[in-house]
């Protein structure tokens, strides 16, 4: 008889209170976090004011903690020009997913909240071959940033610790290129005080990470737990766009046979593309002759 009770009890106040959190709507805002530099009246040093910028498109989505839902369908929405989200709340200990290209995504356990504010953090790596728009991807993505500074890594590598302390938004490029311990020593400490700082951090390298040749462990898993945008070699579509692009940027004139010949004869890479369109421009110009198929073929010999 107490059992009985006991699931009657159960079903009369457990079970409503599981249901209404599904007829709540959760209310959000998902943004990076901006620091302008303001003076110090004091002690006239620079000092980080943290100011907020809203992240438009991001996706907010459901993914079930509980037995209760995990049979559902995933449910979803995107942050408006505002960064704002609305959604249809599920149950206590569900995680709301928020995520955006370039950005490390972050899971949020719900507990009864009606509004959330989300913060994301820029953490991530191009990877791709020379030439292939690695660095054109990350002037874009740093295109409203404030305090950004950019290092490159073969060049810049010693001492990039106390560089990257002094910026809000660190951009560093090549990091496949360096081999030397104290770098890799420093890079590890850095996506630990990006991830820590809510500091921004983008990468480049010609190598995908995994094929860095590096030699500490814990950079490795460090490396291995950010986002990696892969810029892959293009295809016959892609090169035909490519070609057609650089000849148009460069004002040339060309028959439409002469992409056709070239798709089919080129290395698939961007830089071999922009090379081999250079030295058809020059020799075009230096010999006085309209390009040609015959042109292009005793060029690529």
């Amino acid at each position: 008889m107490n059992f009985l009770k006991s699931l009657i009890l159960a079903i009369l106040f457990i079970v409503p209170v599981t249901l209404s959190y599904s007829q709540v709507m959760l209310k959000g805002k998902v943004f990076t976090p901006e620091s302008q530099e303001g003076s110090n009246n004091v002690s006239e040093q620079y000092q980080g004011e943290v100011e907020y910028i809203p992240l438009p498109g991001a996706t907010v989505i459901w993914k079930s903690g509980s037995a209760v839902n995990s049979e559902k369908s995933p449910s979803g929405t995107t942050t408006d020009a505002h960064g704002y989200f609305k959604i249809r709340a599920w149950n206590l200990g569900d995680t709301l997913q928020v995520s955006m290209v370039g950005y490390k995504t972050v899971g949020l356990v719900y507990s009864g909240q009606k509004y959330v504010e989300i913060p994301l953090n820029l953490l991530i790596c191009i990877t791709g071959v020379s030439g292939s728009g690695k660095t054109h991807l990350s002037k874009i993505l740093i295109k409203n940033a404030r305090n950004y500074k950019t290092l490159y890594s073969d060049r810049d590598y010693q001492n990039i610790l106390d560089r990257f302390e002094d910026s809000d938004f660190f951009i560093l490029e090549n990091i496949d290129k360096v081999k030397h311990e104290k770098f890799e020593q420093e890079l590890f400490h850095i996506i630990n005080l990006a991830k820590e700082n809510n500091k921004k951090l983008l990468m480049t390298s010609r190598k995908p990470i995994s094929k860095i040749d590096l030699n500490l462990e814990d950079l490795k898993s460090r490396l291995n737990s950010i986002l990696e945008v892969k810029i892959k070699e293009p295809d016959d579509q892609l090169m035909e766009l490519l070609l057609i692009k650089i000849f148009n940027d460069k004002q040339l004139k060309i028959n439409p046979n002469i992409i056709g010949f070239l798709v089919s004869r080129l290395e698939r890479s961007y830089e071999s593309i922009n090379l081999f369109i250079e030295k058809i421009d020059n020799f075009s110009l230096e010999k006085g002759k309209k390009i040609t198929i015959p042109l292009i073929n005793d060029l690529l010999k």
